[in-house]
């Protein structure tokens, strides 16, 4: 049986071929979605000014603000070197966790003011498994990556590995509402354990002693456009106007060729009843003289001749 190799790429190379010779013959409407391109790219990262005429880079400020709160017992076991902290430490994990259930956000969301909708609160435990020493440098990412988000509020909470602590990011538009969140969310952390324990009768020597060390610390955080992202942009707008041109290139191409179509059919129908008119009088001439010929009067110069 006789086999044929496949001729995809031939295809492939034809067809870019071809994409290629129809851009270039509309280069100027490519040179003009070039400049669009181009100037979308550039509004996307900066801020252009006309008086006086200049470019800015763009900024996005949040508010950020960052506190810390310690599980400890009535009997601390801080200041007790006897004390194992381990338990401690896996509370506080438990009470990372538990920080952004439902009960406590709705309570945040009441001392802030705001539906309950308007905070996510979320546990992160990348941490977990990473050396105290790396911790620190780990938090001021997580302080610069807030700008990036985009939510009115948000809460994340970290627990420190093999510490009794827990760490507590807030994000607002403004520094201060956001300094007021990371509060709000101890205050309510604090409010429903009590809670809890007063509806379980826990013993006051075996409760949960939440303590915030200091008052949340917060500030503005800046970020610029990502120029990736402005060079995604710019791409996109390239290729997209590229599929235009191809687009209309090809519809006026069709249409062009439908209305050669018609005319050239129409042209053809016009010789057609041009030759039947033109056959059907050489039809009738011809019949007339036969008719003539056969037996009608003398012509003239018969009768001269007679």
């Amino acid at each position: 049986m006789r086999k044929y190799g496949r001729r995809v790429p031939v295809e492939c190379h034809v067809d870019f071929a071809e994409i290629v010779t129809q851009l270039w013959r509309r280069r100027v409407w490519m040179l003009a979605v070039l400049a669009l391109s181009a100037a979308v790219a550039v509004v996307t990262v900066y801020k252009v000014s006309l008086s006086p005429p200049g470019l800015h880079t763009k900024t996005i400020e949040r508010g950020a603000a960052e506190t810390q709160l310690l599980v400890d017992a009535p009997r601390s076991g801080i200041g007790d070197l006897t004390r194992d902290l381990d338990p401690l430490s896996a509370r506080a994990l438990v009470l990372s966790q538990l920080m952004r259930s439902d009960p406590v956000i709705s309570r945040v969301a009441k001392i802030m003011g705001v539906p309950r909708v308007a905070i996510e609160a979320q546990t992160d435990n990348s941490a977990l498994n990473v050396p105290q020493s790396q911790l620190e440098p780990g938090q001021g990412k997580r302080a610069n990556e807030i700008a990036g988000e985009t939510r009115l509020l948000r809460l994340t909470y970290q627990a420190v590995p093999d510490q009794p602590t827990v760490n507590v990011f807030a994000q607002s538009d403004t520094a201060a509402e956001a300094e007021k969140l990371a509060n709000a969310a101890v205050t309510a952390t604090r409010q429903w354990i009590a809670d809890t324990e007063n509806q379980q009768l826990v013993p006051d020597r075996r409760r949960t002693v939440i303590t915030q060390l200091g008052t949340a610390d917060s500030g503005t955080v800046n970020s610029g456009a990502s120029r990736m992202f402005a060079g995604l942009l710019f791409f996109a707008v390239l290729i997209a106007g590229a599929l235009a041109i191809l687009l209309v290139n090809r519809l006026v191409s069709t249409r062009r060729a439908e209305r050669s179509g018609a005319a050239e059919l129409d042209a053809r129908r016009t010789r057609a009843a041009t030759r039947a008119a033109a056959d059907q009088r050489n039809g009738h001439s011809a019949a007339k003289a036969k008719a003539l010929s056969g037996g009608g009067k003398p012509s003239r110069r018969a009768r001269r001749s007679s």
